[in-house]
């Protein structure tokens, strides 16, 4: 009973609505590619077909790398969540992040751009039970 009462409070302070971006992205194993990609974005290259040309994510490239809205907190690499929130403007894309995995030691490197920002966007029920799992898990 008790339990269940923290979790139902834990559950009310998560919000219905939040703050999401809608951001694409692409992730490459080699950084010589990365740099090679990212000299094409600067140059004018369209982002989403890179992404289906070169990431090696193929559920996403095959959408041209976009990701949907998600709130803070969504995301599995925490440097990619934070890169796509810190892009100020639409269609803005980030420096090359790589993130080296502790297991085996390889880095991977990551483009990401933002595509929307909506302040108070609802959140879907699955993405507010993800937060409110983590809210309890944190608690």
């Amino acid at each position: 009973m008790l339990i269940a009462r923290l979790r139902d409070e834990i559950a009310a302070q998560v919000p219905s609505e939040a703050e999401q971006i809608r951001a694409s992205y692409m992730q490459v194993d080699d950084f010589n590619l990365a740099q090679s990609i990212a000299a094409e974005l600067e140059a004018g290259a369209d982002f989403g077909f890179l992404a289906q040309q070169h990431s090696v994510d193929e559920t996403t490239g095959q959408f041209r790398g976009d990701l949907g809205f998600f709130p803070r907190g969504a995301m599995r690499v925490p440097e990619l969540e934070e890169a796509a929130f810190a892009l100020a403007e639409l269609n803005a894309v980030s420096n090359i992040i790589s993130v080296v995995d502790e297991e085996s030691g390889r880095a991977t490197h990551y483009l990401i751009q933002l595509t929307e920002r909506d302040p108070e966007r609802p959140l879907t029920e699955a993405m507010r039970q993800e937060l409110v799992r983590q809210a309890y898990t944190v608690f």
